[in-house]
């Protein structure tokens, strides 16, 4: 289900049964939204400040109130999360942090208040990371950065149309991309990051999502 549409048919939903979305949220920057071509809904209702541990964030006010409104009708709202897309720079991947860290404080409000009864607030909600992954087919694929990292440390060639040539190297990239989570690593033993996070500071932010201390990132 798409964010915007975590409107007022959310209840109903409830009534009739709907315990759980899944929002394709991918990141609550605006830049990085915007970048992935996933502006366009989410952030047509403009932004919002929210604060989060005595700092300002700004998100977007339609994920706010999908979250919002889920919280309210009684449906689990699930957000998914893609770090290290290309051009991210650290604080645009903390302010998807801080939603998450948000995320979570709305729930803890709603246990205190009317005994949700969780015993873990952490296990409510999403606090994992996808890493940002080139398959082919994509326009993360086709990015002009990705592909130049694509060449340097897979050997990827593509022809003259941008598309990639199906030989040994592509076979081999192919076979690596298995899981989503994982961040890859060349044949030369480079990690692949497109960001714009230095490599210390990425690796860490991967390790701490994994050990399942994300918020230690808003410290980094």
């Amino acid at each position: 289900m798409r964010m915007d549409e975590a409107d007022d048919r959310v209840f109903p939903m409830s009534q009739s049964g709907c315990a759980y979305i899944g929002f394709g949220a991918e990141s609550a920057n605006e830049k990085t939204l915007t970048t992935m071509k996933k502006g366009g809904f989410i952030l047509r209702n403009g932004m919002q400040e929210i604060n989060v541990d005595g700092k300002i964030h700004l998100f977007p006010k339609t994920m706010v109130n999908a979250v919002l409104n889920c919280h309210e009708a009684g449906i689990h709202a699930n957000c998914t999360w893609i770090m290290g897309y290309p051009g991210e720079v650290l604080e645009e991947l903390k302010t998807s942090v801080a939603f998450i860290k948000w995320q979570q404080q709305i729930i803890e409000k709603n246990t205190v208040q009317n005994n949700c009864g969780y015993i873990d607030v952490k296990e409510s909600i999403n606090r994992k990371m996808f890493t940002a992954t080139a398959y082919p087919g994509t326009d993360m694929f086709k990015d002009s950065h990705v592909k130049k990292i694509l060449n340097e440390e897979f050997k990827l060639t593509f022809d003259k149309h941008g598309e990639p040539e199906c030989n040994d190297a592509f076979h081999d990239y192919v076979l690596e991309l298995d899981d989503a989570t994982k961040v890859l690593k060349s044949k030369d033993g480079n990690y692949i990051n497109y960001s714009q996070i230095d490599n210390k500071t990425y690796m860490r932010a991967r390790s701490l999502i994994e050990e399942d201390r994300i918020e230690d990132i808003l410290s980094l």
